[in-house]
């Protein structure tokens, strides 16, 4: 078999192979889903299912439009779920691997080039982004591909037996995948800087001319590739333009080059010893992407990627200046060079902003390192001859396997800490009240679930764990926060989880089961009086209210027990998942809240407090809960009135009375 044939089976069993672990346990590693994941699939990639195209939306701080518009591709075929929402990172990531294969091979033997490949496919940051729907991954993909099509065209031009000409369209091809690549991530729009550098060390080591071929030919391909992708650009850099708010996180993130500008580095070097310091002793701090701090590499590998970043720079630097055709055959210095500027162009986002050491901040530069923790096997491969090499392989992908595999699959989804950023919990409780009412259809109450209700995620992660183990629709799920409110009916809740304070102390009695960090249980609270209930004209009705004043017990605050009663679904303005932090201008809060003014002897305003404390668009008729609200008035202040009230915080309008009033009189004695 041909070379080429050959290498492009190895390629295809290297995808497949990518696939099978990118995609194994998809649904279980993460444990659940984060906010990120859902606001890109249910609002972001949704808004091209509506109809809605654009090239950068700016919600949750700015997106570009190319990942979720292959998002948008796959949810409308199957739905959101594991598959519709994970899926295209899935595939790019399994891509990248014969990628990474193929670019290799370029310059290298083929042990070399698997080592490349295969160690990034199992490793803890490929497997962190590839399993995830976030746009990350599609950044480092499209920028092989770039590389792949530049080096392609560099060769060919110096190559007439090859086909001179098919430079031309490699160079070309180089230059779309490039501005196709500013529709991924931020991080893309150093990828021309790369290409800038390189060409700048051909021009300082003389190699435009390598092989006979006339120098402006390789100049002219290099600067087409460079027009056509900065053309590709212009669309998208226009709409940033219109929008100048768009990219606000940008901004936050970028501290260290904030204080560099105002005369202070000292931040900016911290940050570069970090960064390059996660080879070997620091990581990623951020229990998202990582076992906070966990460096790329054991000691022996980190050794090996920092030989392998030695060499290259040696290699690329002195050996253009020597005679040595075996190297030369090997690996052209031309692939070391770029292979180098690759990587600190790629790691640089991480030296200007925070975290340090951001396994996302430096996706950029992901297939570069496992490349260059590749050069010692072509080290090895010059020295001792092919057998050799392969048994390097061996090694260093079992280095890196025997760690990082264990790391992700295991170690990091069991973390406390990642459970809850992935609302693993959540997802639990899905699947047990699928199984209930599978199993007691009829017999299964209503029931509802503590949250910290910030924001919709809770409820969206509960509603893909339901569609994943059950074909039945979803029951009707109340939501609540426990530190401020509990149910009086429904009278079953899981809670206990997130950990904290509770409101009404411990009222439940237990089932004795348990669901990652939650509890199941049922009450024996009273129903809340109707004998003096007062209506609003939405359907939400005030039934009792307790004064307490400030005591040991209260924490020193004023505080109030306000009880609620639901008599029909709730006449709301139709509500939109809206991302988190939403686009500027779009107001994400909440369409309904409650209100407690206090006023003092003299009728004076002395403070007041808000909050609804459960999803008001998760209520039914019967439904009943009581709410606290307790604040710090001053010393000396006396309450003889708390005014109880609706209103809608977009736009301060006041929920009226069905008799026309505008709020509830509690009478303090």
């Amino acid at each position: 078999m041909a070379p080429f044939k050959q290498d492009l089976v190895i390629g295809g069993v290297l995808f497949l192979m990518a696939l099978v672990l990118t995609g194994w346990r998809l649904a279980e590693v993460p444990p659940g889903w984060r906010d990120d994941e859902l606001i890109n699939g249910l609002v972001i990639s949704q808004k091209i299912l509506d109809g809605d195209v654009r090239l950068f939306y700016a919600d949750a701080s700015g997106h570009e439009l190319l990942y979720h518009g292959l998002v948008a591709i796959v949810m409308g075929v199957i739905g959101p779920g594991v598959w519709g929402i994970r899926g295209v990172s899935v595939l790019l990531g399994s891509l990248m691997v014969p990628l990474v294969y193929w670019l290799g091979r370029r310059w290298w033997g083929r042990p070399a080039a698997m080592t490349a490949a295969v160690t990034l496919g199992v490793s803890f940051w490929h497997l962190m982004y590839s399993r995830v729907g976030l746009r990350h991954i599609s950044t480092p993909v499209l920028l092989v591909l770039t590389f792949y099509f530049l080096w392609l065209g560099y060769e060919r031009m110096g190559n007439e037996a090859e086909g001179a000409d098919w430079g031309w369209a490699f160079f070309g091809g180089a230059g779309i995948w490039m501005g196709l690549n500013f529709l991924t991530y931020f991080a893309a729009r150093g990828v021309p800087v790369i290409i800038v550098a390189w060409a700048i060390y051909l021009t300082i080591t003389g190699q435009w001319g390598e092989r006979g071929v006339t120098v402006w030919r390789r100049v002219m391909g290099v600067g087409v590739c460079l027009v056509l992708g900065l053309l590709l650009g212009v669309p998208l850099w226009w709409q940033l333009q219109m929008n100048p708010g768009a990219e606000a996180r940008v901004a936050e993130l970028a501290a260290p080059l904030t204080a560099l500008r105002e005369g202070d580095p000292s931040l900016v070097l911290e940050h570069i010893y970090l960064t390059m310091s996660m080879f070997t002793h620091y990581g990623d701090e951020e229990w998202l992407y990582n076992v906070p701090e966990r460096p790329l590499f054991d000691p022996v590998l980190g050794v090996l990627f920092w030989v392998g970043v030695v060499v290259t720079a040696y290699h690329a630097w002195w050996r253009p200046r020597l005679v040595e055709k075996g190297w030369r055959r090997r690996w052209p210095p031309a692939g070391g060079a770029l292979l180098g500027l690759w990587l600190v162009a790629g790691l640089s986002p991480a030296f200007l902003s925070v975290p340090p050491a951001s396994l996302g901040h430096t996706i950029l530069a992901q297939p570069a390192v496992y490349m260059l923790l590749a050069v010692p096997v072509v080290v090895v491969h010059s020295w001792w001859g092919e057998r050799m090499a392969w048994v390097a392989m061996v090694v260093v992908v079992s280095g890196v396997a025997v760690r990082d595999l264990p790391d992700y699959f295991v170690e990091w989804p069991e973390r406390g800490q990642v459970r809850f950023l992935y609302r693993a919990e959540i997802d639990e409780v899905a699947r047990y009240w699928a199984e209930r009412v599978e199993a007691e259809e009829a017999t299964v109450p209503s029931v509802a679930v503590a949250s910290l209700l910030a924001g919709p995620w809770d409820q969206e992660a509960f509603e893909l764990g339901w569609a994943r183990y059950s074909d039945r629709p979803l029951p009707l799920v109340r939501w609540y926060q426990p530190e401020k409110a509990i149910f009086v009916e429904p009278r079953y809740a899981f809670y206990g989880y997130p950990e904290v304070g509770t409101a009404f102390g411990e009222l439940f009695v237990l089932e004795r089961r348990r669901w990652g960090g939650y509890q199941l249980g049922r009450h024996e609270l009273a129903s809340l009086p109707e004998e003096n209930e007062i209506c609003f004209e939405n359907g939400l009705c005030w039934r009792t209210g307790a004064y307490v004043g400030p005591s040991v017990e209260t924490g020193g605050q004023h505080g109030i027990t306000v009880g609620w009663g639901v008599e029909r679904p709730l006449d709301l303005p139709p509500f939109k998942l809206v991302s988190n932090p939403p686009p500027p201008g779009v107001d994400a809060r909440p369409r309904l809240s409650s209100f407690v003014h206090f006023y003092d002897i003299e009728g004076n305003f002395v403070g007041g407090a808000d909050g609804l404390w459960v999803d008001p668009y998760r209520l039914a008729a019967g439904d009943q809960f009581l709410q606290k609200h307790g604040m710090w008035l001053g010393e000396g202040v006396v309450v003889t009135e708390v005014r109880i009230g609706l209103y809608d915080p977009q736009t301060g309008e006041r929920v009226k009375r069905v008799d026309g009033g505008e709020w509830v009189v509690v009478h303090v004695q």
